[in-house]
């Protein structure tokens, strides 16, 4: 993933086949430290879950479905934040 001038923002499911997602940024912000922002996008919207993808330094934690708008309109955001950054 080469990105210029930002970090790429991964959409991460947790549900995976073969690894769930936590684990597998959890894998990543262990091999590539600082390299990129992960964002959940999942169907699992336990308070427990959630707090589970923020605490590990997720940018959000979004449930399907999500509209493309907001989905959007948070990408543009966090973008920005990440080039002030």
């Amino acid at each position: 993933m080469r990105v210029r001038e930002t970090r790429p923002i991964v959409l991460l499911d947790v549900d995976l086949p073969g690894l769930d997602g936590h684990s597998l940024h959890e894998k990543l912000r262990v091999e590539r430290p600082g390299q990129f922002e992960v964002v959940y996008l999942t169907v699992h919207g336990t308070e427990a879950e959630q707090l589970r993808g923020l605490q590990s330094g997720a940018l959000d934690y979004l449930l399907k479905p999500v509209s493309l708008r907001v989905l959007t309109a948070k990408l543009t955001a966090w973008k920005a934040r990440n080039a002030s950054a």
